[in-house]
């Protein structure tokens, strides 16, 4: 009897040892590496670029702390172009000079909405290159990121914007749009 004992569990308890030491290296494999360490070193400074207060000011609108962020409330009316010449610029207030760009990061309502058909367009100039909003029944056509222009130093210019609403939109419907203004440094 200890000969067939010896048949039926020997190749099992090596094919298990056998596994377990496998089990063994590639867990000791695995816990092989090594650290880098990386330091930064984040020092607080002023924006160079920045937004100021424009001649055609709209009301109820607010500038930001350090003057890095903007909330604008303009309007739109029915069937009818209105402009804002010169409600916000965007100041370079260093001698060097930088390059800024618009870019599109959100709009509400979002497109589907039937609110949206309320709009027919909203539209934004800076240094003569428009960044337009325009509608399609309920959808938003917005405008691809504009290319980087150069702001010369101690230069502002101005956002000038334009919007109308549809003929007989909805009375006090909002649409709110994000523009990041990017300065590349």
């Amino acid at each position: 009897m200890v000969e067939l004992t010896k048949i039926a569990f020997g190749r099992p308890m090596k094919l298990l040892t056998l596994l377990l030491s496998s089990m063994l290296i590639a867990a000791a494999s695995a816990a092989v590496y090594y650290s880098m360490n990386m330091q930064a070193t984040v020092t607080i400074s002023q924006a160079k670029v920045i937004f100021e207060q424009g001649a055609d000011w709209p009301s109820g609108s607010s500038l930001g702390t350090n003057s890095t962020f903007v909330s604008l409330a303009v309007k739109a009316y029915p069937n009818a172009t209105l402009t804002y010449e010169e409600p916000l610029n965007i100041s370079n207030t260093d001698s060097s000079a930088y390059n800024v760009r618009l870019r599109h990061v959100s709009i509400t309502p979002a497109s589907g909405s039937a609110s949206v058909s309320n709009f027919t367009f909203i539209n934004f100039t800076l240094n003569s290159v428009d960044f337009d909003y325009t509608t399609s029944g309920d959808n938003w056509n917005t405008p691809s990121d504009m290319t980087y222009q150069s702001l010369s130093g101690n230069s502002e210019w101005a956002v000038k914007i334009e919007t109308k609403a549809a003929a007989g939109a909805t009375d006090a419907l909002t649409c709110t749009i994000v523009i990041a203004v990017d300065v590349r440094e």
